[in-house]
């Protein structure tokens, strides 16, 4: 197998199946962009060997029977159709999976969840743990049947292989468990009759997880006062508290940013009340300054809603340094609904309810009903000096930090 480059699109849950397990029109479309945009190989994301034992339930791809293979070879096609090359993650959740969702006890190596509070599976007898590896070993000859030029086997993220692998989930005493030789023979079986079924020329790969971070502590609903940090005196410190919008000294972007009487907003707005905006919104006008990731992401959520979107961008292309995916999905978003496109255009002045801008040494007032700024967001570290001040000994630093978005 020959790549055209070395860029690799690693799988990732989509939630595009249908609740059959059947691929759609819209899962076909988000793969063929991404071949479309360059990619040389596309991993699908996972697919369930065994159904509903082996399924998450909900919306998750199957390939536990032959009437699965036509949709998929309708996307390996797309997909090849732009040069990419295409595999394809072949899966079991084992305890992972969920009662209410499969409507019966999840399975596992042993009687322990996959996560602390998850529900307790039942372990596997020996003669079903074959069943199963001959389950992979079928599902890979199916993703080769519908013109997948890679299979991986998932190993890792607490999923059915992982918990025979890890210690931790497997106290089995038999050939299955015990030593890491006898954690490791489930795997081994499956990675037989996967080879069995697929033969000698299609590549398979297998997904580890090679550490379960045993000395990491996660805390949650405590606040990282300097106070809280110096309790671990710690030798790194790594401030990573996101991101706010940045917002630069534009006339009266101020004075009506998020105010009850105007109508402008930033992206922090829309995200606190995007359940409350109307389906179709046909009629009404929204003007979004910014021509970056954030204003293209408002832009498509009010256009496919029926607005009437104006984007405004003060440099000469909009989604400038963006991959050639995202711009082309935009570009095609943007003319389907007909959005104005206003490049070299600079943000003068914001108004209750419009915007003033220039371009071609002219200025024009949009008026909207919806009008967000999106001009860039700026790191948020709301304690950073305090922790600087506080590990600062005889004007030397002694500890390092990183600061991130």
């Amino acid at each position: 197998m020959t790549l055209k480059n070395r860029v690799v699109m690693m799988p990732m849950g989509s939630d595009f199946a249908g609740h059959d397990g059947e691929l759609s029109d819209e899962h076909i479309k988000y793969y063929e962009l991404r071949a479309r945009g360059g990619t040389g190989l596309i991993m699908v994301e996972n697919v369930c060997v065994k159904y509903p034992e082996g399924s998450n339930g909900t919306t998750r791809l199957r390939l536990d029977k032959d009437c699965y293979i036509p949709r998929l070879f309708t996307l390996t096609e797309a997909c090849h159709r732009q040069g990419a090359l295409v595999g394809i993650q072949i899966n079991h959740t084992g305890a992972s999976a969920m009662s209410s969702r499969i409507g019966m006890q999840s399975v596992s190596a042993s009687r322990f969840p996959s996560k602390a509070g998850g529900e307790i599976p039942r372990g596997l007898s020996k003669e079903e743990i074959a069943s199963i590896a001959k389950d992979y070993g079928t599902a890979a000859k199916r993703a080769v049947n519908a013109g997948f030029d890679v299979v991986e086997i998932h190993a890792g993220h607490s999923y059915l292989i992982s918990q025979f692998l890890s210690p931790t989930t497997n106290d089995r005493t038999d050939e299955f468990g015990g030593s890491a030789e006898n954690r490791a023979r489930f795997c081994r079986m499956v990675i037989d009759e996967v080879r069995k079924a697929v033969g000698p020329r299609v590549p398979i790969s297998l997904r580890l997880s090679v550490d379960e971070l045993p000395n990491l502590t996660i805390k949650t609903g405590v606040d990282a006062t300097v106070a809280e940090i110096k309790k671990y005196t710690p030798d790194l410190v790594v401030n990573a508290t996101g991101s706010v919008p940045l917002l630069p000294p534009i006339e009266g972007l101020h004075d009506n940013l998020g105010k009850k009487d105007a109508s402008v907003y930033s992206i922090k707005d829309i995200i606190a009340d995007v359940k409350n905006y109307p389906k179709d919104m046909t009629g009404k006008k929204v003007v979004v300054g910014g021509g970056g990731a954030v204003g293209l992401d408002v832009v498509e959520f009010f256009a496919q809603r029926g607005a009437e979107t104006t984007i405004i961008e003060m440099m000469p292309v909009i989604g400038n340094g963006l991959d050639a995916s995202s711009t082309s999905s935009m570009k095609e978003c943007m003319e389907k609904h007909h959005v104005r496109q206003m490049t070299n255009t600079a943000l003068q002045k914001v108004n209750a309810h419009s915007f003033l801008v220039k371009y071609d040494g002219k200025e024009e007032e949009l008026p909207f009903d919806y009008g967000f700024v999106c001009l860039g967001m700026r790191a948020n570290a709301p304690i950073w000096n305090d922790i600087q001040e506080a590990f600062y000994e005889n004007n030397y630093l002694r500890f390092y930090f990183y600061d991130m978005i």
